[in-house]
């Protein structure tokens, strides 16, 4: 699919969005939501934890496929459509997947043009931080509109002007009011439009869109931000220092350490670390700042350079790395992270994690990883010596090798 017939495909889909949105207006009112857990964030209940991607997914087996993965859109939209053109990208044919992020940062227009594409091919990908933010800013839009009342001081309040706000917010009235703005949240900034204005389809998609993916045939995870091997807070072993069980095969025993890794780590099941980590403190505390601690990706892969098989005898639920000797390893087998989030450290290539914000909405790079069933690369498309398009051939897996591609994207507009 070229270029010009992507952003033709999007530029229609968002028409026939449009339409559905005013043909359906009075049954969404019928269907905002009224629950009151929702009146700060949502409940741990309104996540969608984990989906796991089956080798019947995937379909790598079938002629020419593969998997495409991309880095945060963050709605750059013309970037999206010349990344699927430099990819090749089929949609009959490759299996999509975004690691989050798909929208803010560049405009509820653009915002909503990216959730119409994503939305209507039902594309899978996990939940991004600023996707989390529109989300709990629906939730909370729709509870004041379904209680009498809420409709108009909802309209009084957005004609309302950002210092107007910002005094209403420190004057200790919101506290006071019926509907009360959750502390730290913008109103009727960018994450706020974009809730208020997309559509009963777009809000259902991000809805089901899972915290991370787990697909256990490449051994591979996908969570907007990261994941961590190990408890970093010790209190508890890692999964990674024991054999899952006694007498089942290689593949099971993989799939039972790595279902570990998603569900006896707290941090794994948490959604904020999930959408927000960047970096690990001294104390063992998660950070989503970049310049502090150590990133969570390199303790991601001392742990994996640790694994050495399930012959190996168990640890005793080690929680620190350090005590291990060089030469000590774990029982366990190598798997891999693909993330995104974290955009100021560009693409971050590892042996075991693949961080793929490289940027775009700053101006810099969309990058997408590819995945074929060979260790070789196929589908290599040319390109002129001119061209702003960059590949790069990388390890994924253990045996297994991937591409990943990646376009300039146009500088941001100046701040006005």
């Amino acid at each position: 699919m070229s270029s010009p017939d992507v952003v033709r495909r999007i530029s229609s889909v968002a028409i026939v969005a449009t339409f559905l949105v005013l043909i359906t207006f009075l049954g969404l009112l019928a269907s905002l939501r009224a629950d009151s857990s929702h009146s700060s964030s949502a409940s741990d209940d309104s996540y969608v934890h984990l989906m796991t991607l089956s080798e019947d997914d995937l379909a790598l087996n079938k002629p020419n496929r593969r998997v495409i993965i991309l880095g945060d859109v963050h709605g750059m939209v013309d970037s999206l459509a010349e990344i699927l053109d430099a990819t090749g990208y089929n949609e009959k044919n490759d299996y999509l997947i975004h690691v989050g992020d798909i929208v803010a940062k560049s405009g509820v227009p653009a915002a909503l043009q990216s959730l119409d594409y994503f939305s209507s091919l039902n594309i899978t990908g996990v939940r991004g931080n600023h996707d989390d933010k529109v989300i709990q800013w629906r939730y909370w839009i729709d509870e004041v509109l379904a209680s009498k009342g809420g409709k108009k001081w909802l309209k009084q309040m957005e004609k309302s002007t950002p210092k107007q706000i910002k005094k209403y917010m420190k004057s200790g009235a919101n506290l006071k009011a019926k509907w009360v703005i959750p502390e730290g949240w913008k109103f009727a900034e960018e994450h706020y439009w974009i809730a208020k204005e997309m559509s009963q389809a777009h809000f259902d998609y991000f809805s089901r869109l899972p915290l991370a993916l787990h697909i256990p045939s490449l051994h591979t995870f996908i969570a907007h931000a990261g994941l961590l091997p190990t408890d970093t807070s010790r209190s508890h072993g890692s999964p990674l220092s024991r054999r899952p069980s006694k007498k089942r095969s290689e593949e099971k025993l993989r799939l039972e350490q790595e279902r570990a890794l998603l569900h006896k780590i707290s941090q794994n099941r948490d959604p904020w670390t999930v959408m927000n980590m960047r970096s690990i403190l001294e104390g063992g505390g998660v950070t989503r700042k970049g310049d502090v601690g150590q990133p969570w990706s390199e303790i991601w892969n001392e742990w994996m350079d640790k694994c050495g098989g399930f012959d190996v005898s168990d640890l005793n639920d080690l929680t620190d790395i350090s005590e291990l000797g060089k030469e000590t390893k774990l029982p366990c087998r190598p798997s891999t992270v693909i993330y995104g989030h974290a955009a100021s450290r560009g693409l971050d290539v590892k042996r075991w994690t693949m961080g793929l914000d490289s940027g775009c909405v700053y101006g810099r790079r969309l990058t997408a990883m590819i995945i074929t069933s060979d260790s070789k690369i196929h589908n290599r498309r040319p390109f002129a010596e001119d061209s702003e398009v960059e590949e790069l051939s990388i390890s994924h897996g253990e045996t297994g090798r991937a591409r990943l591609v990646s376009i300039s994207c146009p500088e941001p507009p100046p701040e006005s």
